[in-house]
């Protein structure tokens, strides 16, 4: 009889030993399918915040973009809308302009680098093809400036204004439509 008990008791360890092992497999299953859950979700979340920060700031779908250029390359009613612009380019001269001044008695100069910045292919090849007319025009201002008055900040955007009205003239005068969006002085040295 004593066997008995020794066989119930090991069979009890066993039982007890497989619901253990089976335990541990059912909470191993069970921490599996919370991270997978859980990964799920943070997906989700991660897509969602993707999507909805695309969304707001107006990134998106190339489709899409395509279409909203189409749409505003459209009036309201329908008619093209006016093209984009086209990139500004400049046109520097050379060699720079040099003018000299009497001021109390005492020679001053002048020299001065420009550039024209203009988006119409056109205007610069008639700024190249009628340079010397425009270069004397350029000198004929210069040289009825007054040396002080060009020592100021008014004075200096006064010149530019009255520089990009000279040029503008030359090439009207030339039969051409001048786009002259701005001159530039990209050297001013006074002395």
């Amino acid at each position: 009889m004593a066997k008995a008990p020794a066989k119930t008791q090991a069979k009890a360890q066993q039982d007890s030993e497989e619901n253990t092992a089976a335990g541990s497999a059912a909470a191993a299953a069970k921490k599996k399918k919370l991270l997978l859950i859980a990964a799920v979700v943070l997906l989700a979340l991660a897509g969602g915040g993707t999507f909805a920060v695309l969304h707001f700031t107006g990134g998106g779908d190339e489709d899409e973009k395509v279409e909203t250029a189409a749409a505003d390359a459209t009036g309201a009613d329908g008619e093209h809308a006016t093209p984009a612009r086209a990139p500004v380019t400049y046109f520097p001269f050379e060699p720079p302009f040099l003018t000299n001044f009497v001021v109390n008695g005492r020679p001053r100069y002048l020299q001065l680098s420009l550039a024209v910045a203009s988006r119409d292919q056109a205007t610069l090849d008639a700024l190249q093809k009628h340079m010397p007319l425009v270069r004397n025009r350029v000198v004929m201002l210069l040289s009825g400036e007054q040396f002080d008055l060009l020592r100021t900040r008014a004075g200096r955007d006064a010149l530019q204004t009255k520089l990009q009205d000279a040029i503008k003239q030359v090439l009207e005068k030339e039969a051409v439509k001048p786009d002259v969006e701005r001159v530039l002085f990209t050297n001013f040295v006074m002395q």
